[in-house]
């Protein structure tokens, strides 16, 4: 699992991490999977998986939104 370096930030499990921001490791792509929504769900971080401009407002477009604002963006 990493977090990723965009202006919004989000957790993606990925096999193959390509930089140093990562988080694990896991057993299984299932136990990073409901870490990352355990995360995701307590700290405000995103999981969705469009990319958001340094000026884009993360919104209700994003499904998860409802439920957890994201943070403002990371500068």
């Amino acid at each position: 699992m990493v977090l990723s370096e965009e202006a919004f930030p989000r957790l993606a499990v990925v096999r193959a991490p390509r930089h140093g921001r990562v988080i694990g490791p896991y057993r299984s792509r299932a136990d990073a999977a409901e870490t990352a929504t355990l995360l995701a769900r307590f700290t405000g971080i995103r999981t969705c998986t469009k990319r958001l401009a340094r000026s884009a407002v993360h919104g209700p477009a994003c499904p998860s939104w409802r439920c957890h604002p994201v943070p403002p963006p990371a500068t």
